[in-house]
C-alpha cells in the first residue's frame, strides 16, 4: 500500500478463500483500521468474514447485494 497514494480503501477480487480464513484477513483489516481505510467486499463468497473483522477494527465497509 506504500507504493500508492490517494486510495480510500480497498476491494478483493478471486479472494474467497483468502476471505474466508480469519487469520489472514484479520493481517489486512487491521492495517486498514490503522490507515483509517474502507473495504468493499467483492460478493464471491458467502464465508467471507470482511464484515465482521471490518466492525471489529472500525472500517467502512461494503458488499454488492
Amino acid at each position: 500500500m506504500s507504493r500508492f497514494s490517494g486510495y480510500v480503501g480497498l476491494i478483493n477480487n478471486m479472494g474467497a478463500r483468502f476471505t474466508a480464513s480469519a487469520a489472514d484477513l484479520s493481517l489486512i483489516m487491521e492495517e486498514l483500521g490503522a490507515c483509517w481505510l474502507s473495504h468493499l467486499d467483492d460478493g464471491s463468497s458467502n464465508r467471507s468474514l470482511a464484515s465482521q473483522l471490518a466492525k471489529g477494527n472500525n472500517i467502512p465497509f461494503s458488499r454488492p447485494i
